[in-house]
């Protein structure tokens, strides 16, 4: 899975993603440089017949160092080429009409569709089932459904989206008039 793909599962900036990349690169850069250091180290201390080896693993080390270098400037361009554009983005957004979200969030799943007092929808929507639907199952507690059949999730935003096809906008829409 790509950086790109991560960003649209999980909802978050693309330079959010590069950030935490950049934060592995840190690490990692700091274990290559105390393994330099050890190395370092065994060079004045090893004996005439091991100091190959010891160069050797020196010489990988700081080629793994050059390396997460160059990627961590690449990382640093790419979060600040991101940040720009998501700058840009949200400068050009039109204003929308203010939508309590946490208040929507609270509209019960039962009032959009029907829902059995077992907690499973009567109908899967998503099946054009006919028969009462063991596959789609609301929890009264979060307000949240899951179908098992295709590992779908969310809130009832995301239920008004999927059954409607329409975008996040429309689907508040909807449910601010409930």
């Amino acid at each position: 899975m790509n950086i790109k793909e991560l960003s649209k599962l999980f909802k978050v900036p693309l330079s959010w993603c590069y950030k935490q990349q950049e934060i592995n690169i840190v690490n990692q850069t700091t274990g290559v440089q105390d393994k330099i250091s050890m190395f370092v180290k065994d060079i004045y201390e090893c004996s005439p017949k091991s100091l190959w080896f010891v160069e050797d693993e020196l010489n990988k080390a700081n080629d793994k160092l050059n390396k997460l270098e160059k990627k961590k400037l690449w990382l640093d361009r790419m979060i600040s080429n991101h940040k720009k554009a998501e700058e840009i983005k949200i400068e050009y957004i039109p204003k929308q009409a203010d939508y309590n979200i946490e208040e929507i969030k609270r509209v019960p799943i039962n009032r959009i569709v029907e829902i059995m007092p077992s907690g499973f929808f009567k109908n899967n929507p998503f099946r054009k089932e006919r028969s009462p639907s063991n596959s789609l199952h609301l929890n009264r507690k979060t307000n949240r459904w899951c179908d098992y059949g295709s590992g779908g999730y969310g809130s009832n935003i995301d239920l008004v989206m999927k059954l409607e096809g329409c975008t996040f906008r429309e689907a508040l829409e909807y449910l601010s008039g409930f």
